[in-house]
């Protein structure tokens, strides 16, 4: 039976939402334990069990994905 295509793209967009999450927060855990200049794009990707192109698809490069956590800290913090 297949589903609707509203059913596949709310799927979707979950599946896309965890992994940008996963990655995020895994950035958060390397960049805690071993500082933003000794981390990796790999370090990252291996610690979110995602791979390459899935963080690239997300996020530029990881002066990107730093931007966006600060920008996500920034707007909770406006929130509070």
């Amino acid at each position: 039976m297949k589903m609707a295509n509203s059913q596949e793209a709310t799927i979707v967009n979950r599946r896309k939402t965890l992994n940008q999450n996963q990655i995020m927060l895994s950035a958060i855990e390397v960049f805690s334990e071993i500082g933003y200049m000794k981390a990796t794009v790999k370090d990252i990707t291996t610690r979110a069990n995602v791979g390459h192109g899935t963080f690239y698809h997300y996020f530029k490069n990881k002066n990107d994905l730093l931007e966006r956590l600060e920008n996500d800290l920034l707007e909770k913090e406006e929130k509070d």
